[in-house]
């Protein structure tokens, strides 16, 4: 029996990993868009969120989200406390670049997707600029 339940949990935790996985469905256009299998590091990611160029913002914001997507245990309190989270807020307020709007609020969903780091979302004021992404009908 609890081998049966732990067969079930292994299962049932993969089929959230693979919904989680949505690689080709990002809406940036092709030039935006880093060339397939290239990861970058977690110190990668922080420097380029950090940059002042939008194309490396993207790009490693991007990064951040399939990190945050694809692995067993992501490295979610390594975001929060390397302050990327007032980084990618910042980047939700940017009506400039909708593909970075997108990959922020996507990476920001996945950190708030653990217990202890949905206060760390909050605190850094994600909240009303998600809510103002949403479509207006």
């Amino acid at each position: 029996m609890t081998i049966s339940l732990e067969l079930r949990k292994t299962k049932k935790d993969e089929q959230v990993l693979k919904r989680r996985n949505i690689d080709d469905v990002s809406p940036e256009p092709p030039s935006e868009k880093p060339a397939k299998g290239v990861s970058l590091s977690l110190d990668e990611i922080i420097k380029g969120v950090n940059s002042s160029d939008p194309v490396v913002c993207f790009q490693a914001t991007q990064a951040a989200r399939k990190m945050l997507s694809w692995e067993q245990n992501p490295p979610l309190n390594s975001f929060v406390e390397a302050g990327l989270i007032s980084r990618l807020v910042e980047f939700l307020k940017s009506s400039l670049h909708s593909y970075l709007q997108f990959e922020a609020a996507w990476a920001l969903t996945n950190i708030a997707s653990g217990m202890e780091q949905i206060q760390a979302v909050v605190e850094a004021g994600a909240i009303l600029p998600l809510i103002e992404l949403l479509p207006r009908t």
